[in-house]
């Protein structure tokens, strides 16, 4: 009887070490390395199972990872990395794309079902301060779309069309101020890099404003394949 009961106790106490050394193991996965950092997004409304897609943003798109969405949510656990680069994500299904800036950080996405590009990434200052600017971007681009467009289709005498003109640099000169500001805003930022591309881009400026505004830059912006490349075309365009 006693043998029994020393066996039952060796088996609990085996039992015992054996849940803790399972915990242990598990507690050991759990912890994320330092060296990865972990891209999540939610939806208000879609279906498990639709594929998204992490890829290197540019000309070659390559793919680095691809997830499904469980309970309307999806996450990438990536390395880190000591530059930095511009990924994009894909939902399949739908239109568009999302650039995001790689980071230091974690982040998490409240993707945008209705237009991909417009999510919302917070997390760090690039990512955060990159969603502002694109809603800050389309608001003025459609102020100046809709304001040509009243223009073209009012009915002028010379007059009116100088004063229309008068008005329409008015509202580019409040557009271009209203850029720089962002650019101020970020300037300690990768995002500052991408606005002044934007800008360049859409002619609201020169590329002798922009290699001022270049050399004011991060070195995060001026380090990266993009900034490399605009600042090539900004000493090719001095003249």
């Amino acid at each position: 009887m006693k043998r029994i009961a020393f066996v039952f106790r060796l088996l609990v106490l085996l039992i015992f070490v054996q849940c803790k050394t399972d915990q242990k193991k598990q507690n050991e996965a759990s912890v994320k390395s330092p060296n990865i950092m972990t891209i999540s997004g939610y939806f208000g409304n879609i279906g498990d199972g639709t594929q998204v897609t992490l890829k290197n943003f540019g000309a070659s798109s390559d793919t680095l990872s691809i997830t499904y969405t469980q309970h309307k949510m999806f996450s990438f656990d990536i390395p880190k990395r000591d530059d930095t680069v511009i990924y994009e994500i894909d939902i399949k299904g739908f239109d568009g794309f999302l650039p995001v800036i790689s980071s230091q950080n974690d982040l998490v996405i409240r993707m945008n079902i209705d237009d991909i590009y417009f999510s919302d990434i917070s997390g760090d200052a690039a990512n955060e301060g990159f969603s502002e600017y694109k809603r800050k971007k389309d608001q003025l681009d459609n102020q100046v779309a809709t304001f040509t467009q009243l223009a073209q289709q009012a009915n002028l005498n010379e007059e009116g069309e100088e004063e229309w003109n008068k008005r329409l640099r008015e509202l580019q000169i409040s557009v271009k101020t209203q850029y720089n500001d962002m650019i101020v805003k970020n300037i300690n930022n990768f995002t500052s890099g991408l606005i002044m591309e934007d800008l360049l881009q859409g002619q609201i400026i020169t590329p002798r404003e922009g290699m001022v505004l270049f050399n004011k830059l991060p070195d995060s912006y001026k380090n990266s394949f993009g900034g490399k490349t605009t600042y090539q075309y900004l000493m090719l365009n001095q003249q």
